[in-house]
């Protein structure tokens, strides 16, 4: 590819290794406003809201998933085909850690019971698929193996057998 524009040339760009998904790997568009939610349905394979505040209630972007099922009726797109992700932080600890035993919780902070429960809620909410981001609070990258360690025997395992409620696609 070669491009020569007023402000940018380039020869012969390649990004290579090509994708194995045809046409394209999925996309999917990250948002929280209803802009954002239409343009996800009209150009994006999926939409996923960043739960930023750690005490977010799964729900929060309910009106966003409504957003998405008005403008897809409108374009006669089937949202079965259309993924809904959640993203938010996580940590594990153990059950007598100041994270388990707050009240209120951090959503996805706690015992791998308390993050599944929240997995849970993130499904009853219509999410398919919840990207946890780890919170490891020394910085070290031993905390975060520890963290994808303890995700990976205690959470991933349970969390296949959780069903997310609604019509989104549930294969990414």
């Amino acid at each position: 590819m070669s491009f020569h524009g007023r402000f940018y040339q380039f020869d012969n760009v390649s990004m290579d290794p090509k994708p194995v998904q045809r046409p394209h790997p999925p996309i999917i568009y990250g948002g929280v406003t209803p802009g954002g939610a239409r343009r996800a349905i009209r150009y994006c394979d999926g939409f996923y809201p960043i739960f930023l505040d750690t005490y977010a209630d799964p729900s929060r972007y309910a009106d966003l998933q409504d957003v998405i099922r008005r403008e897809a009726e409108k374009l006669k797109r089937d949202v079965s085909r259309f993924s809904m992700i959640g993203v938010a932080s996580a940590r594990l600890t153990a059950a007598d850690a100041p994270e388990a035993q707050a009240k209120p919780r951090r959503i996805c902070t706690g015992t791998s019971g308390q993050v599944l429960d929240d997995l849970v809620r993130f499904a009853d909410a219509g999410y398919s698929l919840v990207i946890l981001f780890f919170d490891c609070p020394s910085g070290q990258v031993t905390e975060l193996e520890e963290q994808i360690q303890r995700c990976g025997q205690e959470v991933i395992p349970h969390a296949g057998q959780i069903t997310p409620k609604g019509e989104w696609n549930t294969e990414l």
